[in-house]
């Protein structure tokens, strides 16, 4: 199953979701309007930019108003992934092998040699770290990763 990691608000009534193969993909909410008229107020724009991603699976707005990120992933326009999207998507795959391997991230990092802030930041997609800091990571975990680049 993808995970919705990212949600950044596009003009109009489109999105993009930056998922956990590292694809992004483009979805105006507007196409739903005629099944679901309720999402004709997403045409305001503060309401609209006032969605929040909830967990990795779906987008909220109100009670009224959310979005299955399944829908999104499977008809949205898949669009350009950047260098900072492809950090979120090695944090959250680095972190969800340390709750699988169930290790903290002050262990992780004590058995890696580096400071347990930088792992945060990793984790979150706030870094860019090296390549062998990477493999340290990975190693560290007895993990394997495979992120397409194009």
């Amino acid at each position: 199953m993808k995970h919705a990691l990212k949600l950044t608000f596009l003009q109009g009534t489109k999105l993009c979701l930056l998922f956990s193969d590292g694809v992004n993909k483009i979805y105006d909410v507007m196409v739903l309007a005629k099944k679901y008229p309720q999402i004709k107020a997403l045409k305001n724009r503060k309401l609209f930019t006032s969605g929040i991603l909830l967990g990795t699976s779906g987008i909220y707005w109100n009670d009224d108003l959310d979005l299955d990120v399944e829908s999104v992933y499977e008809f949205g326009e898949t669009g350009d992934t950047s260098m900072d999207d492809l950090s979120y998507v090695l944090g959250f795959h680095i972190k969800e092998f340390r709750k699988k391997a169930k290790i903290t991230q002050v262990d992780l990092a004590k058995k890696v040699n580096m400071d347990q802030g930088d792992l945060s930041r990793i984790e979150k997609g706030l870094a860019n770290p090296s390549l062998l800091t990477i493999s340290r990571i990975l190693k560290g975990l007895d993990a394997n990763i495979d992120i397409k680049i194009r």
